[in-house]
């Protein structure tokens, strides 16, 4: 009899761990639903749709001035720290690459005939002269959708195109670009390379001043030249590395 009753004990205790575990299971399934679908509404609330093969362009007082290509856009708010607040968006490119288009301003040459090519002869010519590269960063120049209620837009990693009477002169690589429209300058980071004929150029900070025509370094850099190795902590230089300053 007491076997019986030893039985029929453990029965129960079993059928109320075995209903316990079921139950507990039953209600973990909808919370862990409702845990994915909150993240994913979070995620999609704090960033816009993103647009694959993004290719935009630009023209400024009646000249191609920029192209925009990118693998991934979108527009998504500006975090600080932990937070990220609506009022600021920052608008992000993945895997791009940009062409400015400049000209060469000759103050006292009538306007030069189209060149097929820029050789080194043309490069020593055009050092002489101005470089012009304005408008290219301007609000109005720059994608709606990146600019709208944006104050920055990132790109990593970029790849940045700088063309002269449609031939390009100088190349710049770099694993992320900030573009500041307010300032009409882009900010390049880490492991950054500028080529321009047989000159280049390489650091983690490079500043891009198209409106001067002007690159700034405030940090170590490496610039080889002429056979010439010239390393330092700060450089000014010209879009063609070849006007100097340390």
């Amino acid at each position: 009899m007491k076997t019986k009753h030893l039985k029929l004990i453990f029965l129960l205790i079993g059928i109320t761990l075995i209903s316990a575990v079921v139950f507990k299971s039953i209600n973990e399934i909808p919370q862990s639903n409702q845990s994915e679908e909150k993240i994913f509404l979070r995620l999609k609330k704090n960033s816009g749709p993103v647009i694959r093969g993004f290719q935009y362009s630009n023209y400024h007082q009646g000249r191609k001035a920029l192209n925009i290509r990118a693998a991934k856009f979108n527009v998504e708010k500006k975090k600080i720290g932990v937070f990220k607040f609506s009022p600021f968006k920052v608008a992000r490119f993945r895997d791009a690459e940009i062409d400015f288009f400049g000209k060469i301003d000759h103050p006292d040459e009538k306007p030069s005939k189209p060149r097929n090519s820029l050789s080194d002869i043309d490069r020593g010519e055009t050092a002489g002269n101005v470089i012009s590269f304005r408008g290219v960063l301007s609000q109005a120049m720059l994608p709606p959708p990146a600019l709208k209620g944006s104050i920055s837009a990132i790109c990593e990693p970029v790849k940045l195109n700088l063309y002269l009477e449609d031939n390009p002169v100088t190349m710049i690589y770099a694993e992320k670009g900030v573009v500041d429209p307010r300032r009409r300058r882009m900010i390049f980071h880490r492991n950054i390379l500028v080529t321009s004929g047989g000159a280049t150029l390489s650091t983690d900070r490079l500043a891009v001043y198209p409106e001067t025509g002007l690159f700034e370094i405030e940090n170590d850099y490496v610039l080889t030249k002429d056979d010439e190795t010239i390393t330092g902590e700060k450089l000014t230089t010209d879009f063609l590395l070849k006007k100097i300053s340390m």
